[in-house]
């Protein structure tokens, strides 16, 4: 992911997760969505050494 394709990648992304949501529950969900995107560091030091996922 760069960037240049987050904006897509993030519609796309939406799009089947809302999708999976409204296919597995009757309630309502809007289209509208509100994203919060940071930086995240990928250092050892600061995830606690081996303890996690690489997705």
């Amino acid at each position: 992911m760069t960037k240049e394709n987050l904006q897509d990648d993030l519609k796309d992304a939406t799009g089947k997760l809302l999708g999976i949501a409204r296919d597995l529950s009757w309630n309502s969900n809007s289209d509208k969505c509100l994203y919060i995107v940071s930086e995240i560091n990928n250092s050892k030091a600061e995830i606690g050494g081996n303890n996690h996922y690489n997705l």
